[in-house]
């Protein structure tokens, strides 16, 4: 499953090319750059491809809960326990278009749902 984001809220797509989510603000997309490249350069033991999907703003089923939240911000609200998914825990995003599901076994992301912008092409590859 692909999601794409950058931080901010979600803008439509078709579900197979990448979007990037964001505050239109041009200071806010570089904030978010900043802050991925400086997370990036703190994981020297990242492998290639988390490293490239995460400067490209992108969140994939597998990355750790403080790669999402780096990616798409704070969750609006957290649920744990008594899920419909064999998931720990589901953080919930509002975005003006979209609202984001994202399903959480211990630390990692084992599941998305996102208004529409996951493909079914699997999993996401980076940009570059």
């Amino acid at each position: 499953m692909i999601l794409f984001f950058m931080l901010g809220m979600s803008v439509g797509c078709s579900p197979t090319e990448p979007y990037l989510i964001g505050h239109f603000d041009p200071a806010e997309q570089e904030r978010s750059q900043q802050a991925r490249q400086a997370y990036v350069r703190a994981h020297p033991t990242l492998d290639e491809r988390t490293r490239l999907l995460i400067l490209d703003g992108v969140i994939d089923v597998g990355m750790s809960k403080e790669q999402v939240e780096l990616l798409a911000g704070r969750p609006l609200h957290v649920l744990r326990n008594n899920l419909k998914r064999a998931a720990d825990e589901l953080w919930f995003y509002r975005g003006p278009q979209t609202n984001d599901y994202y399903y959480f076994t211990g630390d990692r992301l084992t599941h998305a749902e996102n208004g529409g912008s996951l493909s079914s092409e699997g999993y996401a590859e980076p940009k570059r």
